[in-house]
């Protein structure tokens, strides 16, 4: 049997200058939710928040873990400040006891596509499919990452990288999420959290908008 552990959730957000109405009501449920359940397997359990602002995503994600592991935090739960999703959220991803888990969320632009890939580079779709399930790589809208394994990982953490061969940028959390495979940790998305995640834009895009695969109409 695993041994009970202290837990602290640093809940980073990056974000320009404001959040997004809807979003600021999720952290507070999920805040409110997370003080009132215990997480199954935690000996303590203590939830921060890091609000780092900045135009560039990058420095404010390098910046957030920085914060976190200052203050003696075990994971980082990144939510982007236009995310809708569950309030038992940051419960849900640590009862997995996974190092990387997250949800496979959407872009907010039609057509909208998912940002999680499968092992085999094919953009995946959660529609229909229950579980968690391991990825290549997936945007960190929605993720909870435990910090044991980001101790060992050089810096730059997170950077926005131009792929020659590609004539394409790999973005900043494709990066980090090269970073942690190189190191033999393994990535996973949660199916069932994915479809109750939006993103919040003009409209409220999420997997019922989603495209499933080039001929649909």
């Amino acid at each position: 049997m695993m041994a009970a552990r202290d837990i602290h959730v640093a809940v980073c957000i990056p974000s320009g200058d404001t959040w997004k109405a809807q979003t600021a009501k999720c952290v507070a449920l999920m805040f409110s939710y997370f003080g009132l359940h215990r997480v199954k397997g935690a000996r303590t359990q203590k939830m921060s928040l890091i609000s780092m602002q900045s135009s560039m995503l990058s420095f404010s994600r390098e910046l957030s873990v920085k914060k976190a592991l200052q203050s003696g935090a075990t994971h980082v739960l990144f939510i982007d400040s236009d995310m809708t999703f569950p309030m038992n959220v940051a419960n849900r991803l640590l009862e997995h006891k996974k190092s990387f888990v997250g949800a496979n969320c959407t872009t907010r632009k039609f057509p909208v596509e998912t940002v999680a890939h499968t092992l085999g580079g094919e953009r995946l779709i959660s529609t229909g499919k229950h579980g968690l399930e391991e990825v290549q790589h997936v945007g960190l809208a929605v993720v909870l990452i435990d910090l044991e394994p980001v101790k060992k990982l050089s810096q730059p953490l997170f950077l926005m990288d131009w792929i020659p061969e590609l004539k394409a940028y790999c973005g900043e959390d494709v990066y980090f999420c090269q970073k942690l495979v190189a190191e033999g940790e393994k990535l996973y998305i949660d199916h069932d959290l994915s479809v109750k995640v939006c993103h919040v834009g003009s409209y409220k895009y999420g997997h019922e908008d989603v495209i499933d695969g080039p001929d649909s109409e």
